[in-house]
């Protein structure tokens, strides 16, 4: 489903293309609304992009609805607190692994 935004409403899920394509976009979206996106790749949750102010909110979860939601931020805090993966520091690098990883570099 792709990313749209329309009056109040958004899609709360975007496919990794489109996700590179349209990060800034994106994240400007996410930090003016306040709500998580899910970036799917392979049609399962890879990623989710919230607000870096709202992250410790999102830990709890309690207001999150959508399951598949919930599962990335489970799978993301995992991944986190796993010292044996890569951590990035810039958009470029993460995109680049996530392109090598799926054989699309």
């Amino acid at each position: 489903m792709p990313f749209q935004e329309k009056g109040s409403v958004m899609a709360l899920t975007v496919g990794l293309t489109e996700a590179k394509t349209r990060f800034s976009e994106i994240t400007e979206t996410v930090n003016r609304t306040g709500e998580p996106v899910t970036v799917f790749k392979k049609n399962k949750p890879w990623a989710v992009i919230c607000p870096a102010s709202s992250y410790s909110s999102i830990v709890d979860i309690g207001d999150i609805k959508n399951p598949e939601t919930i599962a990335a931020i489970n799978s993301a805090e995992q991944l986190f607190r796993d010292p044996s993966k890569k951590m990035f520091t810039n958009v470029e690098d993460f995109f680049e692994a996530l392109e090598k990883d799926t054989g699309n570099a």
